[in-house]
């Protein structure tokens, strides 16, 4: 009998004590299940912010590229208009040497020709084409016993040569003409504007039209901007056809 009670005590203690280990066990089973949560959880924020970061990045990273696409669109354009300035610059210096040739031109055209009389020109021809004569010579008559004495002529003497002519002051001359065709001189594309040699005095104004011929036939119309005596630049206003205008080109008033 005592043996039966030994045995379902031993067997009640082994009971609770298996019981007692379950339940330890199953509490560290579910600290070790909260713990792993946990981790896992950790694990998806980090690997949320990853992905958040990488997709910063890619977004970073495009938009680096698109400044830096940008910045070399830029530095084209600058590279260009700092072209086109430098050729806008050099037109610009032949534009002034032209302008000042014209202006030369026109000094030259408008100072008075120097005429020289006609009686000094005639006296400087008479006196450097007369020729030297030498004196006559001295003839002695040979004695004659009957005829008389012939008289010997006279050696013909040089002709006298005034040295000194009296010039009569000329007349102040007439300004000299300009006979040229009235033509275009010069052609500047990037500005519009054509160079003439039609001026102030060919009773020309500011905001005059001119027309541009080529064979006789029309081919584009201009209007006078700056105005000199013998020369003027006019803006081109209209061409039958796209840089139709050219050098050489005849003009005349509209």
């Amino acid at each position: 009998m005592k043996g039966i009670k030994f045995a379902v005590v031993f067997a009640f203690l082994l009971s609770a004590g298996s019981l007692t280990g379950s339940w330890y066990l199953f509490q560290q089973y579910q600290m070790e299940r909260a713990a792993r949560e946990d981790l896992e959880s950790q694990i998806v924020q980090l690997e949320e912010r990853n992905a958040s970061q990488e997709s910063q990045l890619k977004l970073n990273r495009e938009e680096l590229e698109r400044l830096n696409a940008q910045i070399e669109d830029e530095t084209k354009k600058s590279r260009s208009l700092q072209e086109k300035l430098t050729q806008a610059e050099e037109e610009a210096g032949g534009l002034r040497e032209r302008v000042s040739e014209l202006e030369e031109e026109n000094k030259n055209l408008a100072r008075p020709a120097v005429l020289t009389p006609p009686a000094e020109t005639e006296a400087v021809e008479e006196n450097e084409e007369l020729p030297k004569l030498p004196p006559p010579p001295v003839l002695s008559p040979a004695p004659m016993p009957v005829a008389k004495p012939v008289a010997l002529p006279a050696a013909a003497k040089p002709k006298d040569v005034s040295p000194a002519v009296p010039v009569a002051t000329p007349a102040p001359a007439a300004p000299a003409v300009d006979e040229r065709p009235k033509q275009v001189l010069s052609v500047n594309r990037k500005f519009n504007f054509a160079v003439v040699n039609f001026g102030s005095r060919d009773k020309l104004q500011v905001g005059s039209l001119l027309q541009v011929e080529q064979n006789g036939k029309p081919v584009g119309r201009l209007q006078v901007e700056k105005l000199y005596e013998n020369f003027s630049a006019c803006t081109i206003l209209e061409e039958t056809k796209p840089s139709s205008i050219k050098e050489g080109d005849l003009v005349r008033l509209a």
